[in-house]
Formats: C-alpha cells, structure tokens, sequence
C-alpha cells in the first residue's frame, strides 16, 4: 500500500516537471528568441526527467522482487552511464549552450520542491 502511494506522488512529481519544463522552454523561448536556448532547456529536463523516471522504474521492480539484487544494481549501473553519455554528447558533440541546459535540469529540483510544499 505504501508502495503505490510512493507511485503516486513519483508520478504527479513526473507530471509537474514535464509542464514545468515545457512552460519554461516556451517562456525561454520567447523571452530570449533563440531556438538553441529553448532546445537547450528542453534537452536537459528531458534528460534529467528520463533519468528520474527509469530510476524509480527499476527501484520499484527491484523492491517488488525477492530475487537477488545483482540485476537491479547492473541496469542502475548502465542508466547512469547512459545519462552521462547523452550529458556528455548533448554539450560536446550537439555544442548545447550549458545556461539553458543546466536550468532544464533544475526543473527536476522545482517539481520535487513544489509536490513536498503542495502535497504535505
């Protein structure tokens, strides 16, 4: 029962951060008019909003199941090797601009702040 409560506020915390992110790369794209900023803003939250979703996905298969935890610590291994890659080619190969990038990243940090504010 716990479990799907926690499901619950991960998922409204998921929501809130995707209309949080999709405000911000509207807003920053009419307030500064560059499309590289708006694709920057859009790029980091979509990235840090993956990875926050396929993390609890495999925390909640991983306590659902009574087998070993060796499959669960691999698939959490090679997620965050994969985030770090696409962070990585996002700046270095797509030559994102790193302002917009990180303040996408931040919507995680907003929607996560706003649920544990909101929803006490």
């Amino acid at each position: 029962m716990e479990l799907e409560a926690g499901a619950r506020k991960l998922k409204r915390i998921e929501r809130d951060c995707l209309l949080i992110l999709l405000g911000g790369t509207f807003l920053g794209g009419i307030v500064t008019g560059s499309v590289s900023t708006s694709f920057g803003l859009l790029l980091g939250g979509g990235l840090v909003l993956a990875n926050f979703h396929y993390l609890w996905r495999f925390t909640r298969q991983g306590l659902e199941q009574e087998t070993g935890k060796g499959p669960l610590l691999a698939r959490i291994s090679l997620l965050f090797v994969l985030f770090l890659g696409a962070v990585a080619f996002s700046l270095l190969v797509l030559k994102v601009p790193l302002i917009p990038f990180f303040l996408g990243t931040l919507s995680l940090m907003a929607s996560i702040l706003l649920n544990s504010l909101v929803f006490v």
